[in-house]
């Protein structure tokens, strides 16, 4: 007698006509096969209709300020109809998506004008408008549900500064509302403002500070890129599981680099089984490469591991030093046995250049020969230096560039704070940066005026500004003796302690 078990489930198949038991056992034979399928793949999904703001732009590009963008991403395996959806700004402004779907791990960008990309076309155009002081996001569906929301009311959590960096999520599953899950970005995806600088940030493709579930797909190089030279970079792949067929594409700048070749890489071929790769520019023209690859197994199984995908040949053109960034399109995806699977699709960037890092070394800050300021002096052989400044909001912003090996920094300082200074050498492209910090003590915080004495006056001025924060006409940076981008009860407090004292 034989028995098939469950739980407490029994059943005798000795009493079941022999068709019917055959079906039957074919039947379990399947169903077991299927979950060993499923336990194999094992992705983790987000609900269905689950889209989140994935990527701010508040700051705008290099090019223009008001060039400001929003990225939605679908962490899910299911397309999403967006029409009818809405971002609500503050409650009250509205940015209606009237048309559009989003694909499953796919992304939607929502720009300001036609003009913010100039090398690339947003899936939507929707006038935007975000306070530099910080925005309350949320997104609703056309049911007028609540699918996600962002709240930066306070301040951005990252971006902005200098570079206009993008605030990126880093996990798409995560609170939209933890400033800890929000990073600035610091890489280029290759897209480019209206005018042709390089915007900070990865418009449509997979974010720089992602760190959330999926297979990891990168780039392996991390060496300078000398001009006049061919440089390989494998395309990697690690944590995949049951991984059958990727469709990738790279895009590159080929005002800096010259494609040559594309080889296939052993991971797919694990096992001696046949594959079909294949790789070429798109249309014949520079700028984008096509690759794809799949196992020719029947039935189809993948590969677990880590491993190289392919590796792409370039030549470094001759008078070019700067960095330039290499990314995956937001067409590139990786399936397994059964379908498409999430991905972590990870951006590069190279230093172009001849290939020598500067000497530089001894970076010091110190109160500077007058009053109110602090001087930086280091050592080094670059042909530039850069300073930047870590505003109070959290970036760092560019004070200068100096032709010598010191920098004054008199820009409102308060006694007191310590501020954090970043100096930026580079030489034939290649960048080499140290951190510092440095304060100023000569003098009283609360003494709003610079008169060395704290009273009435100084009261009087803290509270006319009183609850303005950064960006806000009233915000006075002199009177934002903690140095935190909001004048509030923690400056009187400041203040109070110095209350009638003089210097």
């Amino acid at each position: 007698m034989m028995f098939f078990r469950e739980k407490h489930f029994f059943l005798t198949l000795n009493d079941l006509p022999m068709k019917k038991m055959k079906r039957l056992l074919a039947r379990c034979l399947m169903l077991t096969i299927l979950m060993l399928n499923i336990a194999h793949v094992s992705p983790v999904f987000a609900e269905e209709g689950k889209v989140v703001i994935n990527e701010v732009a508040w700051d705008g590009s290099l090019d223009s300020s008001v060039d400001e963008w929003i990225e939605l991403y679908n962490p899910s395996p299911v397309a999403v109809d967006l029409a009818g959806w809405v971002i609500l700004d503050d409650v009250t402004t509205e940015y209606i998506i009237t048309e559009g779907v989003i694909a499953p791990y796919g992304y939607f960008v929502i720009a300001d004008n036609v003009n913010v990309f100039s090398n690339r076309t947003p899936d939507t155009i929707i006038p935007i408008s975000l306070a530099n002081a910080g925005d309350s996001l949320e997104l609703r569906d056309d049911n007028d549900v609540s699918i996600d929301m962002v709240d930066t009311s306070s301040k951005w959590f990252a971006g902005g500064g200098t570079g206009k960096a993008s605030m990126e999520r880093i996990n798409p599953l995560g609170d939209g509302s933890d400033g800890d899950n929000w990073n600035a970005a610091t890489t280029s995806n290759g897209a480019k403002g209206r005018s042709g600088s390089s915007i900070l940030g990865t418009p449509g493709t997979i974010n720089s500070q992602y760190d959330g579930f999926g297979v990891r797909v990168s780039f392996e190089y991390s060496n300078v890129a000398p001009n006049g030279e061919t440089i390989t970079i494998p395309v990697v792949v690690a944590d995949a599981v049951d991984l059958y067929a990727f469709a990738i594409d790279v895009i590159y700048d080929e005002s800096v680099l010259e494609f040559s070749a594309v080889r296939e890489g052993d991971f797919l071929t694990a096992g001696s089984d046949s594959t079909s790769f294949y790789g070429v520019l798109e249309n014949g023209n520079p700028g984008t490469l096509v690759v794809g690859n799949a196992r020719l197994v029947n039935p189809p199984n993948g590969t677990d591991g880590a491993g190289t995908l392919f590796e792409m040949d370039f030549l470094v053109k001759e008078g070019v030093s700067r960095t330039t960034g290499i990314a995956f399109s937001s067409n590139s995806s990786v399936s397994n046995s059964i379908g498409d699977m999430p991905a972590n699709f990870l951006a590069l960037e190279v230093n172009v250049g001849a290939g020598t890092a500067p000497q530089f070394s001894d970076v010091e800050a110190k109160e500077g020969a007058d009053r109110f300021s602090v001087e930086l002096t280091w050592e080094g052989n670059a042909d530039n230096y850069f300073v930047y400044k870590k505003s109070a909001l959290g970036s760092f912003d560019l004070l200068g560039q100096p032709e010598g090996k010191s920098y004054v920094d008199n820009q409102n300082i308060i006694p007191g704070v310590e501020y954090s200074y970043r100096v930026v050498a580079v030489l034939n492209g290649v960048t080499v940066q140290e951190e510092v910090t440095g304060s100023e003590t000569r003098g009283l915080q609360g003494d709003a005026d610079r008169n060395d004495r704290v009273d009435g006056k100084d009261l009087e001025s803290l509270a006319r500004a009183y609850g303005s924060e950064l960006g806000n006409e009233r915000y006075n940076p002199l009177i934002d003796f903690n140095f935190d981008g909001v004048i509030d009860g923690g400056d009187l407090v400041s203040l109070g302690a110095n209350f009638g004292r003089t210097f």
